[in-house]
């Protein structure tokens, strides 16, 4: 899996950055507002290709990032695509979360 690839995809949900740090691709989205920018969302994908999502600076446990997505390791490309989606998703519209990922957060999904 490249990072150029991932790029080229279409079916990538757009304002993604995607960088690689430490043997890690780190795919994020930037909240622009008038204070500094801050990571708003952001996938993980460490070399053994696991993966760590983090929402608004705080981890999405496992079984809510991946109970249908993704079992252990990402497997195909599909699956990081449909992950940053429901990142992009929970940030965007944060009705679309579920309730555990809600009380999960110390704030409201929809605030910075």
């Amino acid at each position: 899996m490249s990072c150029r690839r991932l790029c080229q995809k279409t079916s990538v949900p757009p304002g993604f950055n995607v960088t690689i740090i430490d043997d890690s691709l780190l795919v994020y989205l930037l909240y622009l507002n008038d204070a500094p920018p801050t990571v708003s969302a952001c996938i993980t994908l460490k070399n053994d290709f696991t993966v760590v999502c983090s929402l608004q600076g705080k981890v999405v446990r496992a079984s809510l990032q991946s109970s249908d997505l993704v079992k252990d390791r990402l497997t195909q490309m599909s699956q990081l695509v449909n992950l940053m989606a429901r990142l992009k998703s929970w940030r965007t519209d944060p009705s679309s979360a579920s309730l555990s990922l809600h009380l999960q957060s110390d704030h409201p999904i929809g605030n910075v």
